[in-house]
């Protein structure tokens, strides 16, 4: 198991120095994992399981059809829903996904791949303070730390700090064509009522997708180094069981206009192997960038397309936790036994 594996030095190699033991074991990463590459591995379909991704299809169109009379989505929403097995290198699921959608806090993912790239070059060295800044960036998605690595990308790229993020999107264009619908065009607004309200920066399903399928697969710089981020624990709206029965890496996003997840998930098989499929959702709608077309609060606005998201992915997890462990997915909270107070006898 890829948690078995995590060594001491490894966690604490994540950290700044200045942490004490106690923050430390908080932050420590869940997951670490191997170097070795994979190959995503194109296996034969059984009849059962086609049967079941079928069902699956079935369900997510009927829900959404639910979730729009329940008024948890309405007319200017659109849902991105793309759902890759890896394991047979095939979609379950395309919902829109090559649409081009506001890519709010997700284009931290691609912002430290190419960190990992300059790195890679020798154009930016990866010492104690970044792996801060990127630990920030990802684990609670903090806007400074992901302009101050926009900001380092420009230097490495040697660019002035104003055009760093048009340089960081050339960069991404020349190194990475696979992600053909990102965009990096603006520093995250990280101030006042402002603060997070980012929409020039641009993805796709399609582009999150390949970013984990990569990982997976190692052909991404330093995926490993990656992936200890995004196993860190922080907010996740993608269902990924409990339990202990899988293992997740994701990325939220959210603006007042794009609520979203994106996950790489690792199912536990009862021999010890692990099933990998990468996952994004996202409900974006752009008449929301406009502060007249807000008629609900930011947090009942989010809530409400959250659990769009979650339940679509639940039922995903459940569909390839019976296919690739042979069960249905339970799990039941273990209750803690807790003594009662003896009383003493007067």
């Amino acid at each position: 198991m890829l948690r078995n594996r995590l060594l001491p030095a490894l966690a604490a190699s994540l950290f700044i120095n200045t942490a004490t033991m106690q923050q430390a074991e908080i932050q420590e990463p869940r997951y670490t994992v191997t170097s070795e590459a994979r190959d995503a591995t194109v296996s034969i379909v059984s009849p059962e399981y086609a049967s079941a991704i079928e069902a699956l299809r079935e369900y997510s169109s009927d829900y959404l059809k639910a979730a729009k009379k329940r008024g948890y989505i309405i007319k200017d929403d659109k849902v991105i829903f793309l759902v890759h097995d890896i394991e047979h290198n095939t979609d379950v699921i395309d919902m829109n996904g090559d649409d081009q959608v506001m890519a709010a806090s997700t284009i931290k993912l691609f912002a430290m791949s190419l960190y990992f790239d300059l790195v890679e070059s020798g154009k930016l060295i990866y010492g104690w303070m970044d792996r801060d800044i990127l630990r920030n960036m990802i684990e609670v998605s903090d806007n400074s730390a992901a302009n101050t690595v926009i900001r380092n990308i420009g230097y490495g790229l040697g660019v002035p700090v104003e055009s760093a993020p048009d340089a960081a999107h050339r960069m991404l264009m020349e190194r990475h064509p696979e992600f053909k619908k990102t965009e990096i065009r603006e520093f995250i607004p990280d101030k006042g009522k402002n603060n997070g309200r980012t929409y020039k920066n641009m993805t796709s399903a399609r582009d999150l997708v390949e970013y984990y399928r990569m990982l997976w697969t190692r052909t991404l710089p330093y995926s490993d180094e990656m992936l200890k981020y995004l196993g860190l624990t922080k907010n996740t709206r993608i269902f990924t069981g409990g339990c202990d029965t899988s293992e997740e890496f994701n990325k939220t996003g959210t603006v007042y206009g794009q609520v979203s997840d994106s996950a790489l998930v690792l199912i536990k098989r009862p021999n010890g192997e692990e099933y990998p499929y990468a996952i994004a959702a996202i409900v974006e709608d752009r008449t929301k960038t406009i502060d007249a077309n807000r008629k609900k609060s930011y947090d009942r606005w989010v809530w409400e397309r959250r659990i769009v998201i979650r339940d679509l992915s639940k039922r995903v997890y459940e569909t390839f936790y019976k296919e690739h462990t042979g069960n249905d997915y339970v799990c039941k909270p273990v209750k803690k036994h807790v003594k009662k107070p003896v009383k003493k006898r007067r």
